[in-house]
């Protein structure tokens, strides 16, 4: 999401995780002193106040979770905040996917509803390995697409029904934007969570 009014949204970006991946040792440390802050509300409500642009995943460990190398799944449904706020601020958000990623490590995709409960109780329920241990395989290509920012209007009390409308918009370009290139990643099905 970004408030940046240059060509550039990447601009003064500042990225944002969770506080399982802050806390976790040696990990969290890394990823502290690479600049990553936590994608608390609280923490948000400082930076769009000040205009800074933020980078997030919607899906969280949620869509980490449901990985696998047979399709590309998106935990996006029910992950509505990030909208909410955005159209507090006025923020336009930058629709951008990483394609290929999901073969860079095998994944167990079984218990899919144990791990996803694991999830709401902040415990990861990824299972990932590579014929390096826990090293990405660099033996597969992996992506980055950046589709056209939306610009949300500034609403300042957003409805229920301005945030699923912009919501199901977000999505909309998120598909299109991933079947535009879907031909980097093997032309995998698409998935919604």
């Amino acid at each position: 999401m970004n408030q940046h009014r240059g060509s550039n949204p990447f601009f003064n970006m500042r990225v944002l995780g969770s506080r399982f991946l802050l806390n976790t040792p040696v990990y969290g440390l890394f990823m502290s002193l690479w600049g990553m802050e936590g994608v608390q509300s609280g923490n948000m409500h400082r930076l769009m106040s000040a205009n800074k642009n933020i980078c997030l995943v919607p899906g969280g460990f949620e869509e980490a979770t449901l990985t696998t190398p047979n399709a590309v799944r998106m935990y996006i449904k029910h992950r509505k905040g990030f909208i909410k706020m955005a159209l507090r601020y006025g923020y336009s958000i930058v629709p951008s996917l990483v394609l290929g990623e999901n073969q860079i490590f095998y994944t167990l995709d079984y218990f899919k509803k144990f791990r996803l409960f694991l999830n709401k109780i902040k415990l990861p329920g990824v299972v990932y390995w590579s014929k390096y241990w826990f090293l990405p395989d660099p033996d597969h290509e992996v992506y980055t697409v950046v589709g056209k920012p939306i610009k949300l209007p500034e609403l300042k009390k957003p409805t229920h029904e301005e945030i699923e409308q912009w919501h199901q918009h977000y999505i909309k370009e998120m598909v299109a934007l991933y079947e535009r290139h879907k031909h980097l990643c093997k032309n995998l099905p698409i998935e919604l969570y």
